[in-house]
């Protein structure tokens, strides 16, 4: 008995010291360097997710405009990155916004970089949204092929005033993993339609209570011979990807 009280009282400790307070956003200590967001960048869910892949895109030699980026996410936000490992077994990398912008930027400012979204399916309660993102990147905005498509799924919070996001967590279309047609729905964001479910993509999942982009690559897989490039055609994006594939496991 006496064991069972201790028991109870070590988790009760526990859940007291860990649990998340009733605190509003505003009243939490954010970094003094957080930049301030464009509020037409976060006024709606539609809007940070656009805002999100326009960041991130451009052509070789252009500046991504990184405060913005970090304008757009919570403090405490995590990008996790899922490829395959040479093993076989799904691995996956967590980053901060700003591991993102160190390991990704160059690559992305170096060799162009252009993602657009072509799918949505969405869920929402209150203040908290969850998202399947299905997206195209390309290496210009004028490649008539994408180089690698896949699912972001969104995690994002609105504190009142504002959209944030908390986390965006990506894999990458492989043969063994096509992207089913239901996430490749082009009927728009959440304000214009309804292609809300739940459902699942190799490893990520979305569960219709909520949980929770590509923001550059997935696993690479037999990438190659599914686009049919030749040789001249690999060796030119394997170099230019060299620094953007080493963010994934």
């Amino acid at each position: 008995m006496k064991v069972g009280i201790l028991t109870r009282a070590v988790v009760l400790f526990f859940l007291a010291a860990f649990l998340p307070t009733a605190a509003p956003l505003a009243a939490q200590d954010l970094p003094e360097t957080l930049p301030d967001a464009d509020p037409a960048d976060v006024v709606s869910v539609d809007a940070i997710v656009a805002a999100v892949y326009d960041v991130i895109s451009g052509p070789a030699g252009e500046e991504r405009n990184w405060d913005r980026w970090r304008s757009l996410f919570l403090p405490e936000a995590r990008l996790i990155s899922v490829g395959r490992g040479g093993d076989g077994s799904n691995r996956y990398r967590v980053m901060s916004p700003e591991d993102y912008v160190q390991g990704a930027g160059p690559s992305l400012e170096e060799t162009g970089f252009f993602e657009d979204e072509i799918g949505r399916t969405q869920e929402e309660f209150g203040p908290v949204v969850h998202l399947f993102s299905t997206y195209e990147s390309r290496r210009t905005a004028d490649d008539p092929e994408p180089f690698m498509r896949g699912i972001n799924s969104f995690q994002l919070f609105h504190d009142g005033t504002r959209w944030w996001v908390v986390t965006i967590y990506w894999t990458g279309e492989g043969p063994d993993l096509p992207i089913p047609e239901k996430y490749l729905d082009t009927g728009g964001g959440a304000e214009e339609a309804g292609n809300r479910m739940t459902g699942a993509f190799g490893p990520l999942r979305l569960h219709s209570g909520g949980s929770g982009c590509s923001l550059g690559r997935g696993p690479l897989l037999d990438e190659d011979r599914l686009l049919g490039r030749d040789e001249e055609d690999v060796l030119k994006h394997r170099m230019a990807e060299k620094e953007l594939l080493s963010l994934f496991p």
